[in-house]
């Protein structure tokens, strides 16, 4: 969901705020986008970062970021050695979690070093090694045998990979004549020995995708409220939620709600009774915020909104026909009685209508508390789902016992 008036795609990619195309249509430096022959960039294609989604609940843009490499050329002796920067704009950090320093090729080790938001300097290093073609590892994984994978430190705004040059591929030549260093998305690289041959990696990819996190602010949710005119969380029915990956905090709709909580307006009710069989499996109603799931007459379920309403069998409706006859005669007798108290001619002798109401509620709690007593969970069930029923909407008229057996109102 954009901002109102401004533009919500680009290509196939769906844009929300806090992203934007266009002045007014972001939260801030760093959310604004360009959309250029149906690409997505960070600002514009200059960052050469191309956004690929972005991720409003999570707080991650997954976007595309160079590959270092560097290769030996045994004929003339000569080796090239290429390096990459990246840096994030504020409020966005390279994920920790999601992503991991890899390198491709043998006798190769390449380095990460960068700054975290506090600008304290941090690194680290990946080496795979591999003397013959035979001994790479074909598996898939980034074993060292051919590639290697290492965490990153987190909350780095800014990055440079580069080779160690005491190792080179001139050794290994014939099959590797080129080693490569990138931070990727961990799940999006599977090695393939392929690889290594020839420039077989930078011809299937120009970049590789690499998660970024993102926060609305640096502060904790219990600072971030205090400052209305920057708090993020704009919608009603929204809430702060502290970063699980990086310093900050985000906004999410509350429970029952969907929708952007950065826009006003943005988190809205979601009815369940639109999606059958997804949130209730017996009769729905939708509430502002939540819903009423129940069974119907004469089924149950031990959960309506996980199990299905199954049909009452018809000993547990006998010993249930059973009940509310002996329980209704005493019933019965109560409101009886009652009843006379209130057509009383003696004014001294007939109760306040509080006092009256004080003795249904007590007639009522001691009629349900006979029922279940001794029931079987069927039985409590049935009762249960009673409760929920509304004989008006059949188009019939009860009596107080039927209300009260039916309804308990």
């Amino acid at each position: 969901m954009a901002k109102p008036r401004c533009r919500g795609t680009c290509g196939n990619l769906t844009i929300p705020y806090p992203f934007g195309i266009g002045a007014g249509c972001f939260y801030t430096d760093g959310f604004d986008v360009s959309c250029e022959e149906n690409r997505t960039y960070m600002h514009n294609s200059s960052s050469n970062m191309e956004i690929y989604s972005l991720n409003l609940i999570g707080g991650q843009a997954q976007v595309s970021t160079f590959i270092a490499d560097k290769c030996s050329n045994n004929t003339d002796g000569t080796s090239t050695d290429g390096w990459v920067s990246t840096s994030t704009a504020p409020f966005f950090t390279l994920s920790s979690r999601a992503n991991k320093l890899t390198v491709v090729g043998c006798n190769t080790l390449a380095f990460l070093g960068g700054y975290n938001e506090e600008e304290q300097n941090v690194g680290a290093g990946c080496f795979s090694m591999c003397p013959d073609k035979q001994s790479v590892d074909s598996s898939g994984q980034c074993s060292g045998m051919g590639c290697c994978q290492t965490s990153i430190a987190p909350n780095l705004t800014s990055l440079n990979v580069t080779f160690d040059s005491r190792f080179n591929n001139s050794e290994v030549n014939s099959f590797n004549p080129c080693s490569y260093a990138f931070v990727a998305e961990q799940d999006w690289f599977r090695f393939e020995p392929d690889y290594l041959e020839g420039h077989k990696f930078t011809d299937k990819y120009k970049g590789v995708s690499t998660v970024l996190d993102w926060v609305a602010g640096r502060e904790s949710c219990a600072q971030a409220p205090k400052n209305r005119t920057s708090y993020a969380c704009v919608s009603t029915n929204s809430s702060c939620i502290n970063s699980p990956n990086a310093t900050g905090y985000l906004c999410a709709c509350n429970n029952g709600f969907a929708g952007n909580p950065y826009l006003e307006g943005g988190c809205q009710d979601i009815n369940e009774c639109e999606s059958p069989g997804q949130y209730c499996h017996g009769i729905c109603d939708n509430t502002i915020g939540g819903y009423h799931c129940y069974c119907g007459p004469g089924t149950r379920s031990t959960d309506p909104k996980r199990e299905p309403c199954n049909p009452i069998t018809a000993s547990e409706r006998a010993r249930l026909t059973k009940t509310f006859i002996g329980v209704g005669t005493e019933l019965f007798q109560d409101v009886a009685q009652l009843a006379k108290c209130c057509l009383s001619t003696k004014g001294e002798e007939r109760p306040l209508m509080t006092e009256v109401a004080e003795r249904l509620k007590a007639i009522r709690s001691t009629w349900r508390e006979q029922l279940i007593e001794g029931a079987n969970e069927e039985t409590v069930c049935l009762l249960e789902n009673s409760s929920q029923y509304d004989p008006s909407t059949t188009g019939r008229h009860g009596s107080l016992m039927a209300l009260d057996i039916e309804t308990g109102r």
